[in-house]
Order: C-alpha cells, then sequence, then structure tokens
C-alpha cells in the first residue's frame, strides 16, 4: 500500500474535504492543502517538509508526491536535498605562519586523522585545523596553545616595559630588540649581526647625516 492513497471515509485535517491523500503517520489531506503546504514550504527554503498537523514531525518525501505535483518541482525537490546532504567544502588557511597556502576540506574524506600543507609540508588536523597533535585530543591542544599564548603575552608585555626602560630600538633588519653598543655612541649592534644608527635607524656607517665624529666609538 502506497504512503499517500485514495481514502475517502475519513475528513481532511486541514480543510475538511474530503481526503485523499495520507501520510505515513496516517494524517489525511486533499491534493489541494497538500500543495499549497509543500510549495508554501518551499518558498521559504525550507526543504525537510513536515506533516500539516502540529507537532507531527514525520517528514513529508518527493517519491510520495510524485503523482500530485508537477515535475519540475519535484525534481528541484530533490536536487535540494541532495545539496543538504553534501558536505560544505571548507578553505581554511595553513596553521604555519611564514606560510600562505589556503587548503581545502570538502568534507568527504572521513577517516582522514590529518592533513600535509603541499606548500610547507607542515601536519595539519583534519578536526581542528590546528597543527597535528597526535597525543592530544583538540580541547587538550587548544587549551595547551592558549596557555603558550598567555605565556608569550606576559613575556612580551614583560620586554616591551624593558626596552622602554632601557631605550631600545628595533632593528630595521629583524625587528627585534637592540641598545647602543658602547655608551655615548649612536652605533647599535643586533643579535642579527646588522649595525644602525640609534637616531636615524639607517645601516651604521660613517657617512649618513646622524654621523658626528666627536661621539664616534668603534
Amino acid at each position: 500500500m502506497p504512503d499517500w492513497q485514495l481514502k475517502r471515509q475519513r475528513v481532511d485535517e486541514a480543510c475538511g474535504a474530503a481526503p485523499q491523500t495520507r501520510n505515513r503517520c496516517d494524517h489525511s489531506f486533499c491534493f489541494d492543502c497538500t500543495r499549497q503546504h509543500i510549495a508554501t514550504k518551499m518558498k521559504e527554503n525550507i526543504i525537510k517538509i513536515q506533516c500539516p498537523v502540529w507537532n507531527c514531525g514525520t517528514l513529508i518525501t518527493p517519491k510520495q508526491c510524485k503523482s500530485i505535483l508537477p515535475g519540475e518541482v519535484i525534481s528541484r525537490w530533490k536536487d535540494a536535498l541532495h545539496c543538504s546532504r553534501t558536505p560544505p567544502v571548507l578553505e581554511f588557511d595553513c596553521p604555519s605562519e611564514d606560510c600562505p597556502f589556503r587548503l581545502t576540506d570538502d568534507g568527504k574524506a572521513i577517516d582522514v586523522i590529518e592533513f600535509q600543507c603541499p606548500e610547507c609540508l607542515v601536519k595539519i588536523c583534519a578536526e581542528c585545523k590546528g597543527f597535528s597533535h597526535e597525543d592530544l585530543d583538540c580541547d587538550e591542544y587548544k587549551e595547551l596553545v592558549n596557555c603558550e599564548i598567555e605565556e608569550e603575552e606576559y613575556y612580551y608585555l614583560a620586554l616591551l616595559k624593558l626596552s622602554k626602560k632601557e631605550n631600545w630600538k628595533r632593528c630595521p633588519n629583524c625587528n627585534n630588540f637592540a641598545g647602543k653598543t658602547t655608551e655615548g655612541s649612536n652605533k647599535v649592534e643586533c643579535g642579527c649581526t646588522y649595525k644602525f644608527c640609534y637616531d636615524c635607524e639607517s645601516e651604521w656607517s660613517r657617512g649618513h647625516s646622524c654621523f658626528d665624529p666627536s661621539r664616534l666609538v668603534g
């Protein structure tokens, strides 16, 4: 017996007319009410359409309605349902700060635990899209990362405070802090070996405009 069938001994629960269709939940409706209900839901972009009876929840399927709806509507409904079951494509950045590559996860590789960035070859967790973390679950990994970030921020703020106190300058070459090589001289030699003028921050030489032979040391 089909899910929607002729059943004239009952009354349409929406309009009171003689019912022509019956859902799997046994609620009955005429063709016009059924068409109107489905058309209204599809206009609202609702494709998982439930029985019109309040709080019933039983789904109505395209297969059940193919004899009372135009083929075009059935096809559009089926396509929308298919798309709703297809996992969305997710694009995300490689977690490595120096890598500009964007990766794609189409959700089809269900058993995949990790990706590998084709650009920098770093391994990436397929779940949280962070660095691969074999010995930790994603929540534990995120907690560890947050703790590391908080610790880094604490030390960074302490470094800023110290640099202000010591009058350090940012190295134009590597952006790390560096101080004057010798008191009374404008020469600054960074840990990266780059030498620059404390006043104008240009590369250290005897010829630039800040050069003062009376303050030359080294």
